[in-house]
């Protein structure tokens, strides 16, 4: 439909996301959360709020005459607002419940472990715990181990001793947040942009990319992964690997999943970390291994991907 509106809210992805839209002919709501984000200046009409402020957001959305939203960012507050307005009968491009699935990362394991997926042992601790016995998390996952929070309020890091681990989960917890303590798992770090569509799975490309050397994570150190690359029948086996994740979890669009890999002469040992139901496209100094950077170097153009799905999607609702 010429000259439609699509909402977006996309974080640093604005822009790039912006600029595929008007070359599908379609104009831009965005909603952006603090002054001079990321296609402000590119897009059509633009509302400044918080993503908790459904009302505010669905006035604006109504107003512009938007019925259709691209969701271009993985933070927690676009994926619950995302999940109010498809309650307020909006097209969303991502799948709420899958999104909100995956951004727990106990919850995402649970189902992981559920549908028979490798992915590294864990111990939940909740906020309303009392502080754990560091004995029993050791004899159960080894040192070193890895903390996590939940749901993103912390950043992981490795623990390499009881002191580190102790200080780790009561970081955790002062933010109020259920913790992860995964068991540590020394291999090859991979991520697998896998696109998802009602005609099945596609993994796109293997970026030997690691979070924690990368982000430069708390605790671990460069000997923590195995840089090397996987021969060319293990990464044809992580891929496919990856694409079952994808369709066993309900991810739908552009996502993206991390994984350790053992190699294991022939073969490989896959453990499935975690995954971003909604894969950035933007720039960041965190996300240059599959940003906009890394993809032109390697002639796929993730942000293309991601609209052209997402109108796929709109379609099908017709």
């Amino acid at each position: 439909m010429e000259n439609e509106v699509i909402g977006l809210i996309a974080g640093i992805s604005g822009e790039i996301l912006t600029e595929k839209l008007h070359k599908k002919g379609k104009r831009v709501a965005l909603i952006e959360g603090k002054p001079g984000e990321s296609g402000e200046e590119t897009a059509d009409f633009v509302c400044r709020a918080d993503l908790r402020q459904v009302d505010k957001i669905d006035s604006f959305f109504k107003e512009m005459g938007v019925k259709k939203v691209v969701i271009g960012t993985g933070h927690i507050l676009a994926l619950e607002l995302s999940k109010d307005l498809d309650e307020r009968g909006y097209l969303l491009s991502n799948d709420p419940a899958a999104s909100l699935l995956a951004k727990d990362k106990i919850r995402y394991k649970e189902a992981l472990m559920a549908q028979g997926i490798n992915t590294p042992k864990f111990i939940r601790i909740s906020p309303r715990e009392a502080m754990p016995d560091t004995k029993k998390i050791i004899d159960y996952l080894g040192l070193p181990c890895v903390v996590k929070s939940s749901v993103d309020k912390v950043l992981p890091q490795k623990a390499n001793n009881v002191d580190e681990l102790d200080a780790a989960i009561l970081e955790i917890l002062g933010k109020d947040s259920t913790v992860l303590v995964e068991e540590f798992v020394r291999g090859v770090d991979v991520t697998v942009p896998v696109l998802v569509k009602k005609t099945g799975a596609e993994a796109i490309i293997i970026s030997y990319y690691s979070k924690a050397q990368e982000c430069h994570l708390k605790g671990f150190t460069s000997n923590d992964s195995r840089r090397e690359s996987l021969t060319p029948e293990m990464e044809t086996e992580v891929k496919k690997y990856c694409e079952q994740v994808a369709l066993k979890t309900g991810m739908k669009g552009l996502c993206r999943i991390d994984s350790m890999i053992v190699p294991d002469n022939m073969s490989c040992r896959i453990y499935i970390l975690e995954a971003n139901s909604v894969m950035v496209t933007g720039i960041h100094e965190n996300q240059m291994e599959y940003g906009r950077f890394f993809l032109e170097r390697e002639g796929v153009d993730f942000a293309e991907i991601l609209i052209a799905t997402a109108m796929d999607k709109f379609e099908d609702y017709r």
